[in-house]
């Protein structure tokens, strides 16, 4: 206590009657036939963007256009505007006097703001965006929420969500989302990991949900659906011996009633909500619960990747399967399927493809290495699926 008050880094309190979703809520665990999400109708201003890739987070749907980060080789990252009807980008900056082409411009975020440091980048809610930065000091690390006006004019340090010693065994990294006027964050670490929730209209106060205990613990892929959230739990059982000892599971968060609910588990990689459902899989195939009688079926078979709902097509980045030889001899690719599972399309990706961005009903996004090295990012005109036509736009 005396260290902490002469560093100046305060811990967050938890509750130690929290439940442990691992060794509490499925040990005992039966089927429901019924789970409370509350209002399941989509709000575009106060719902999380589920489309995007579920881990990076770096691009939100806006009206008429898309905000994105883009880094550069100094490590410095960008937020720029793509307005989708006029097929322009521009850096988020209002100075007049700024020609955008320095580390001055209003638009760059300095490396020393480590927005990278947490998943979960950027977010959109009724006309603001929200982002997490991490500061150094002594010997602590702040995670601290930040908002910015939709004009760039005004950046907003709103709070300091979490903040630990480097020693801290739980500061092993955080994600965040935010959903209903909710921000919700995890913060993982080696024996246990905590989830909290503050609300926007009453910062200050946090609420612990839920902890999961177990070796090198994680909880991740945050996804807003109704009045709640889904969310992913990883841990080791015991010391792993190699990455296949990994466990995880998938619940369900009602922010209104706090109740929690066990959905799936014997999930490997990142699960995607889509067409009242979780997709996940289960080491082999791409798997689909539906939430109206909680029972799993093969969706896709010899498919462990990574995929996205747009609420008319599931869309699956095939890098996985290319990493670990499932996909034989094949070119890396976004698949495109319909939601009874039938392919519709399939679009070729450049072997300089990072992880695909996703994207939501009007366009795709795939940043690309360029032959320097530098990130770009480009958008796929959804209109072309099926027609045989496959361009991509640089966004410039």
């Amino acid at each position: 206590m005396i260290f902490a008050a002469f560093c100046g880094c305060s811990k967050n309190i938890n509750n130690s009657e929290a439940t442990d979703v691992i060794n509490e809520l499925t040990k005992e665990y039966e089927k429901k036939t019924v789970v409370d999400f509350g209002d399941t109708v989509y709000n575009f201003k106060t719902d999380s963007q589920n489309c995007f890739d579920p881990q990076m987070r770096e691009i939100v749907s806006v009206n008429s256009g898309y905000y994105f980060f883009i880094h550069d080789k100094k490590a410095n990252c960008w937020l720029k505007y793509y307005d989708k009807n006029s097929n322009t980008c521009i850096p988020v900056c209002q100075r007049v006097d700024c020609n955008h082409d320095n580390d001055n411009c209003d638009s760059v975020f300095l490396k020393e703001e480590n927005i990278t440091n947490a998943d979960g980048r950027l977010w959109y809610y009724k006309d603001m965006l929200y982002y997490i930065s991490t500061e150094i000091h002594d010997n602590c690390i702040d995670y601290n929420l930040n908002s910015i006006t939709l004009d760039g004019s005004k950046r907003t340090k709103i709070c300091t969500l979490y903040s630990s010693f480097f020693y801290d065994s739980k500061a092993m990294g955080m994600q965040m989302l935010v959903h209903r006027g909710e921000v919700y964050y995890s913060m993982s670490g080696t024996e246990i990991s905590y989830l909290y929730k503050r609300s926007l209209s009453d910062i200050d106060s946090e609420i612990e949900i839920c902890r999961c205990s177990g070796f090198y613990t994680g909880i991740y892929n945050m996804q807003g659906y109704g009045d709640g959230i889904c969310f992913q739990c990883y841990y080791y059982e015991d010391e792993p011996k190699d990455e296949y000892d990994i466990k995880e599971k998938v619940f369900y968060y009602n922010s209104n009633t706090e109740e929690i609910s066990f959905l799936s588990d014997d999930i490997l990689g990142l699960y995607s909500l889509a067409d009242y459902g979780i997709l996940y899989s289960n080491g082999t195939d791409m798997m689909y619960l539906g939430f109206d009688n909680y029972e799993s079926k093969v969706f896709i078979k010899d498919c462990v990747s990574t995929s996205s709902f747009d609420g008319k097509y599931i869309y699956v980045d095939n890098i996985d399967e290319i990493e670990i030889d499932i996909a034989d001899k094949q070119k890396r690719a976004i698949n495109i399927y319909d939601i009874a599972g039938n392919l519709v399309d399939s679009i070729t990706l450049e072997n300089n493809s990072l992880p695909s961005a996703f994207g939501d009903e009007d366009y795709l996004f795939q940043y690309f290495l360029d032959e320097y090295d530098d990130y770009v990012l480009c958008s796929f005109d959804k209109s072309q699926i099926g027609t045989g036509k496959h361009e991509w736009n640089k966004i410039k």
